[in-house]
């Protein structure tokens, strides 16, 4: 071996040694290591965000951005003692404020902190000169609540803004103006026509007795500039004399917190209007809840539906109404993938002309036997519903065209379709089983529609077991959960439904869970042998229309 073979290690004369290990030091946790010292060091030495954006600016060429730069540290960065006048409490105040669609509705129970969201929504335009904006009540003394309120925070956001009282309005620096109004009734409407506004914002709108308040002052909202949309916003409790059309303008189109689209043809083509609606409960309202506890315990103390209205801000806890057990949070989910291995059928109540022809489509968990509506197709109920125009061929058609690639078990409809009532041709029925869209008819014996009320009522109620109703509606199946939530009890018999009001989908509703769809059969479907069922037994066969 020569020397340049020899490892580093190794030199010519001395013998090999072991290189020795560096001896560690104890490590002592209140004693920061050098790079630590250095970090922090160099941490001390960073200029503030301020002094970073002046550096930049002054190093930038581009005058008009080190401009930009420079303001940013007088405008939107607050200074290190900035006090906060005012901040959103929880998720769905920066949902309300931070909506682009063009009418939004913010509903729920009282101490929700609606009113105070509804106040600072217009401050986002406040510096754009042409900004009009105008914020109704139903009377004087709610609205000289609202304007009370205002001036704590207007002047405060904005200083300079002057609160001019014969006009009812406040002046912001830069020329931008948000009025305040009552309308008793619509004739003090007319005091806002010929006026050009933004934004239009109206506190507590179920106090108007019609949807004219909005509709009659569209006509007033208008804007030449691209960067001031017009907003519609509202805030409300779910109880007043205009419960029933703001309910359905809002809350029967969609699940909350989900835009609306709607579609309107005008001379100039299809124009698409958005809309939403928010919930929310005193809850969201942190500094409320430790401000003034005893007004949380007062809510509590109520009674009935109007505890569950001001409290929890139900839409579904209305006097008068056949299913008034029915709530959305409670009865209807999200929609989910259904598995293939539960059981499927579908059940119809057919119309046509103006009335609804609806479809729903069931699925049956085999765990627990809680019966989803999981899909719902409405035809038909008039121009006004929105709804497609459809015959019986086109209708069977497209529910066939639906469920292509899903396994139905049966399907059950009104049985008054397939009576002749003197004509020569084939039945409504017969048509549809002619393009493959079987059925079989419902269960229209004596009793059987009040039969079908009471079994909705029990699948509605929590089970002793799971503590969970039998009875779960996907949440956007939105004409079964509008009729259960609105449906009147008939008046001169309350074991049954009004059936002057709208009841298609709940018809369709009843005819399926009476059609027997769990796949287990009752005591008395099995031979029994003494007091016990041997359930290796074949079923007997009790009701050969239906097979079980």
């Amino acid at each position: 071996m020569n020397e340049d073979d020899l490892p580093p290690l190794v030199t010519k004369g001395t013998p090999r040694k072991k290189p020795s290990k560096p001896r560690q030091k104890a490590y002592d946790p209140f004693k920061p290591k050098k790079a630590e010292k250095e970090f922090a060091k160099k941490a001390v030495e960073l200029p503030s965000v301020e002094e970073a954006i002046k550096q930049a600016a002054k190093a930038i060429e581009n005058e008009e951005v080190a401009k930009q730069l420079a303001e940013l540290v007088d405008s939107d960065l607050p200074a290190p003692n900035t006090k906060i006048l005012w901040q959103p409490q929880k998720e769905v105040h920066f949902e309300f404020l931070s909506s682009e669609e063009d009418e939004v509705l913010f509903s729920g129970g009282r101490g929700s902190g609606k009113s105070d969201c509804l106040l600072v929504d217009p401050l986002r335009w406040i510096k754009n000169k042409k900004f009009r904006g105008l914020i109704i009540r139903s009377t004087m003394p709610e609205l000289r609540e609202l304007i009370n309120r205002a001036k704590d925070l207007y002047p405060a956001f904005a200083p300079g803004t002057i609160w001019r009282k014969q006009e009812g309005v406040f002046e912001f620096p830069s020329g931008a103006k948000i009025e305040f109004g009552y309308c008793a009734n619509m004739d003090d409407l007319e005091r806002y026509r010929g006026q050009e506004y933004t934004w239009l914002g109206i506190d507590e709108l179920t106090q108007f007795e019609s949807p004219e308040i909005i509709d009659k002052m569209l006509a007033s909202m208008r804007s030449t500039d691209p960067t001031l949309p017009i907003h519609v916003r509202a805030t409300t409790n779910p109880s007043g004399k205009g419960f029933r059309w703001v309910k359905e303008r809002y809350v029967d189109k969609g699940p909350a917190g989900v835009t609306i689209f709607e579609e309107h043809d005008t001379p100039i083509g299809k124009i698409c209007l958005t809309k939403k609606w928010l919930h929310s409960t005193y809850k969201d309202n942190p500094l409320l809840i430790q401000a003034q506890p005893k007004y949380v315990a007062q809510l509590h103390a109520l009674q009935g539906n109007l505890r569950e209205q001001w409290l929890e801000g139900s839409w579904d806890a209305v006097d008068g109404l056949a299913f008034s057990e029915f709530r959305r949070e409670k009865h209807t989910c999200k929609p989910f993938a259904v598995p293939s291995s539960w059981r499927r059928f579908r059940a119809c109540d057919w119309g046509y002309g103006r009335a609804l022809a609806a479809c729903l489509w069931f699925a049956i968990d085999p765990v627990d036997y809680t019966v989803y509506v999981y899909r719902e197709f409405v035809a038909n109920g008039g121009p006004e519903k929105g709804y497609p125009k459809l015959n019986s061929v086109e209708f069977a058609r497209v529910v066939l065209q639906i469920e292509r690639e899903e396994r139905i078990s049966y399907g059950v409809i009104d049985g008054s379709i397939d009576a002749k009532r003197g004509e020569v041709g084939p039945s409504i029925l017969e048509q549809m089983r002619k393009v493959g869209c079987r059925w079989r008819t419902a269960d229209r014996s004596k009793g059987s529609r009040k039969a079908g009320k009471q079994l909705i009522h029990q699948l509605l109620i929590d089970d002793e077991v799971t503590q969970k109703p039998k009875l779960i509606i996907f949440n956007n199946c939105l004409e079964i959960i509008k009729e259960l939530s609105s449906l009147p009890v008939d008046e001169d018999d309350p074991e049954d439904v009004d059936t002057d009001a709208v009841d298609h989908a709940y018809d369709a509703l009843r005819y399926g869970l009476m059609s027997r769809p769990h796949n287990t059969l009752t005591f008395d479907g099995f031979e029994k042998t003494g007091f016990s069922r041997k359930f290796n037994q074949q079923p007997i066969i009790v009701d050969r229309s239906f097979g079980y």
